[in-house]
């Protein structure tokens, strides 16, 4: 890690650079929760949250999680792959706007410092996160890891994980949901709970709650245009560019109270969930072409 780089990333972090664009975006939630008012109570009152991992496409995540928490939407459990299951704690931490600080502090750095390796902005703020948190309730909060069982051959497993023994253990699952090597971890693979851990998202990148406990919100990228694909590791954003897509967020979760049915948000109701099926064994071959797609989040 390039040290001017990191001061940089903090400056901007624990400075006031951002707040203007904050407030902006509360600013745009409000003018269009206003503006479409009425009939703003076609979707379940209390929804678990789903985040489909894809590194800063979840910008549109935070913008559809913001709009409905200030509509009322309460939240029951978050689950979430990589970058997914990192919104979806720090939507349930209440630290969403030090989320987007942050997103917008990384997109200053890497606009000043290309060619620095990100893991570092990542371990630093998510362990804040959580040592700012609460540990969640067991089974509160869900993070998929892939569990590298073999190297040769090639052999991975997906986990889904909803207990958690201390905030430095929620910093660490944080940190392995997102384990892009070399992007992320240092080397190709990271070590938590005993198991050698990829990204979440190479085996379920949208871990859906299969119980029938209540209704669940899944958020994907169905909306978002194909411009904002394609990039290494899902994560050489602009600052502009992050906050156009928490701002289409916004706008499809106003869409979505109002009964539309905004592509990427899926309500699947309890009875739903019970016939969703556990995602399939992954072969040699598929883990060739998700580490393909996962180096592009596409």
């Amino acid at each position: 890690m390039c040290e001017a780089a990191f001061l940089h990333y903090r400056s901007l972090l624990d400075s006031d650079r951002w707040d203007s664009e904050i407030a902006g975006l509360k600013q745009y939630a409000d003018d269009t929760l206003s503006n479409r008012r009425e009939g703003l109570s076609r979707i379940p009152s209390h929804l678990d949250i789903v985040c489909t991992g894809g590194g800063f496409k979840n910008c549109y995540s935070a913008g559809v999680l913001f709009a409905l928490s200030c509509s009322g939407i309460t939240f029951g459990r978050f689950a979430g792959a990589s970058a997914g299951a990192q919104i979806a704690f720090v939507m349930m931490a209440g630290q969403l706007d030090d989320c987007i600080r942050w997103a917008l502090s990384v997109a200053g750095t890497f606009s000043r410092f290309p060619f620095v390796r990100p893991g570092p902005f990542w371990d630093y703020f998510y362990h804040r996160c959580a040592n700012r948190a609460k540990k969640p309730e067991d089974g509160a909060f869900t993070v998929s890891v892939t569990q590298l069982l073999s190297i040769y051959p090639p052999k991975v497993e997906n986990q889904l994980v909803s207990n958690f023994s201390d905030q430095q253990d929620v910093g660490n699952a944080l940190m392995a949901t997102a384990a892009l090597p070399l992007f992320i971890c240092t080397g190709f693979w990271t070590k938590w709970h005993g198991m050698r851990v990829l990204d979440g998202g190479l085996t379920n990148n949208t871990p859906h709650f299969r119980d029938g406990q209540r209704p669940q919100l899944v958020i994907t990228f169905e909306s978002l245009e194909a411009r904002f694909a394609g990039r290494p590791g899902g994560i050489y954003w602009s600052a502009a560019e992050m906050l156009e897509v928490i701002r289409l967020g916004i706008s499809d979760a106003v869409a979505l109270l109002e009964g539309l049915s905004p592509p990427g948000l899926q309500i699947v109701s309890a009875e739903e969930s019970l016939k969703i099926p556990a995602p399939p064994p992954v072969t040699s071959g598929d883990i060739i072409a998700a580490g393909r797609r996962l180096l592009v989040k596409a």
